[in-house]
């Protein structure tokens, strides 16, 4: 299986579309497992990984003689199983984990982090954005399927998409309320037709407040179909994308369709935060820009990160 690779994460969305983009970048066909760790594991401070095949849950789910060549892991959890497999099968099989894990990188064979990780390493490939799955590729085959959902628009079309309360940031009906009033006046301005989307992490009460705000409006639409998720038809059609500060896969993946994203900055917990070090440099780099009115320029990027790092870990990896 040398075309072949597990994506292991914590089932988290955000981690699956990284392990899938690099994955896809890598030419490989992926298989999603999710790693289920014991309680008494799960509480331990990050780089602690004590007797990780203890550790690990439902070990059934990744036996050591269907293992492929590729073990991709993302987030602290899945670094249990990589060290895990590697621990078993050695030079057989090729670690790769995304995200800084907290202990020394010569435990895997590459380690993908981000620059705001601040972490060096041999091993080590620094990345701007989070890995993910978006592709010119991806957005043109769900364009190409799904546009007659949006047949009826003929207006420029703004993409807002909500995450959720995390250990970064607040995210209170207040400060969405903010949001809101930024949102109705941008789409006044352009003439534009907004579609408001949530994430698996937005609270039910965000979503009330929103679906109520924009219940009159023909120009705003919250979006409430369970049985059709048009996110990536809508990142395809999107002239703008409006995103919450608390995820760097959403901002990342709005980062990759090309088009011009802008960030709405929600109130901090801390005054330290790795992922508001990762907004603030793309602010820096003007890569993307503040929510606020009028909306400022920002220069969207024109290579695709993820497929960039996936080519030079073949070509390191074909070398050896």
């Amino acid at each position: 299986m040398k075309n072949h690779a597990w994506c292991i994460t914590d089932g988290s969305a955000g981690m699956i579309s990284q392990c899938i983009g690099l994955c896809t970048a890598m030419a490989l066909d992926g298989q999603n497992k999710t790693v289920d760790i014991r309680k008494a594991w799960s509480i331990l401070p990050s780089g602690w990984y004590p007797s990780p095949g203890w550790a690990i849950k439902n070990l059934e789910h990744f036996p050591l003689n269907q293992c492929p060549k590729y073990v991709i892991s993302c987030g602290r959890r899945a670094v249990y199983i990589s060290l895990y497999l590697k621990s078993k099968l050695g030079s057989n099989i090729v670690t790769i984990h995304i995200q800084d894990p907290k202990i020394n990188s010569k435990h895997f064979d590459y380690v993908i982090a981000p620059y705001h990780d601040g972490i060096s390493g041999s091993n080590i490939i620094r990345n701007e954005f989070a890995i993910n799955h978006i592709t010119q590729a991806i957005l043109k085959d769900h364009l190409d399927r799904y546009r007659h959902h949006f047949q009826e628009i003929n207006k420029p079309i703004i993409l807002v998409t909500l995450g959720g309360k995390n250990r970064h940031f607040r995210f209170d009906i207040e400060d969405i309320n903010k949001m809101c009033d930024l949102i109705s006046t941008t789409t006044t301005h352009f003439n534009a037709h907004t579609i408001i989307l949530f994430s698996r992490r937005t609270p039910e009460r965000i979503k009330s407040f929103c679906h109520q705000r924009f219940s009159q409006s023909t120009s705003i639409i919250v979006w409430h179909d369970p049985n059709f998720n048009p996110y990536i038809t809508l990142l395809a059609m999107a002239t703008y994308i409006i995103v919450t500060s608390d995820s760097t896969s959403m901002i990342s993946e709005a980062v990759a369709t090309q088009k011009p994203t802008y960030v709405y900055q929600l109130p901090l917990k801390k005054r330290k935060s790795r992922v508001q070090s990762f907004i603030n440099h793309l602010l820096n780099k003007q890569v993307i820009a503040k929510l606020q009115y009028p909306l400022p320029t920002c220069v969207p990027v024109t290579v695709n990160e993820t497929e960039k790092i996936g080519q030079m870990l073949i070509s390191q990896i074909n070398k050896i």
